[in-house]
């Protein structure tokens, strides 16, 4: 098997399978470790422990997808820490999947690779610190790395379904802030040609690509969108204020965050323009079981 057609995947859910049974139709020779290992089409899924020193499986893959998430604690990323301890000096190419979150606040201002980091919060602080691991390992190994800034991912059975059933109030549009989402199939896209994208890249180098699907609306918007492709009743909107006061601390940072994120990076330098460029119709031609 070809260097550049073996790829190892972190932390392998969601998005981890759909990209391997990918490659795995192109010929590619996948190494997906998780948590849990389960059997696949494309091979046998080893189980992983990223907060212990336990050891990890052997890879001879030089490639690397990283999809492991930060601990939830902290503002740091111990987890790719152990990682890279372990296995950077073999990696050549490295595609870290992270949040647009890093920049916090922007008024609602476009925001593009260049904006400066302002994490809000200690989850956007790990993700943030998690870049700057990935940056330095790239310069330090003169390997490089696309750090790709995820937007809400939504698709078949990555929908807010719990929230919606319960009926929880939305912010009144008035009030609601910009936010910006991505459908899964076009995160997988932009995943493997950041995977592609080493070839035209320099020694050292580390590359920041926003990942949106280019039409930022309101969170109000998508929600009540979901509930109508769902067949349920429209959920009801309040003040911003009053829905603060009813969500969870996580809800509430991204409700007081505002962006509309640029992604020429996505469609002119990684050449993957996201192919759901509109959430309601994606929704409307989602299957009614994947709906539920």
């Amino acid at each position: 098997m070809q260097a550049d057609k073996h790829v190892l995947i972190m932390g392998c859910g969601d998005v981890g399978h759909r990209l391997a049974a990918q490659l795995h139709a192109k010929s590619w020779l996948v190494d997906a470790w998780a948590r849990r290992g389960r059997a696949e089409s494309f091979g046998a899924l080893q189980g992983i422990d990223l907060d212990t020193d336990a050891p990890l499986p052997a890879s001879d893959a030089v490639l690397c997808v990283y999809l492991v998430p930060p601990p939830r604690q902290g503002q740091s990323d111990p987890r790719l820490q152990r990682f890279l301890s372990r296995y950077g000096a073999r990696m050549r190419h490295l595609v870290y999947a992270g949040t647009s979150g890093v920049y916090g606040d922007c008024d609602g201002r476009w925001v593009d690779e260049t904006a400066p980091l302002n994490p809000a919060d200690d989850r956007a602080k790990r993700r943030a610190d998690a870049e700057q691991q990935v940056s330095d390992w790239a310069r330090r190994q003169g390997a490089t790395a696309v750090r790709l800034r995820l937007a809400g991912i939504y698709g078949p059975q990555r929908l807010p379904r719990k929230r919606i059933k319960r009926g929880d109030a939305v912010v009144e549009p008035g009030q609601a802030t910009w936010s910006n989402r991505v459908h899964v199939d076009d995160v997988v896209r932009a995943i493997e040609a950041a995977l592609g994208h080493r070839e035209r890249m320099q020694a050292g180098e580390s590359l920041a690509v926003n990942v949106a699907d280019g039409a930022p609306s309101t969170m109000t918007d998508y929600l009540q969108a979901c509930a109508q492709a769902m067949g349920l009743p429209a959920l009801p909107e309040l003040p911003l204020e009053a829905v603060l006061e009813q969500a969870s601390p996580a809800l509430r940072g991204y409700l007081l965050q505002s962006r509309r994120l640029r992604i020429e990076r996505l469609c002119t330098v990684l050449k993957a323009p996201p192919q759901h460029t509109d959430f309601r119709a994606a929704l409307a031609a989602m299957d009614r079981q994947a709906l539920r």
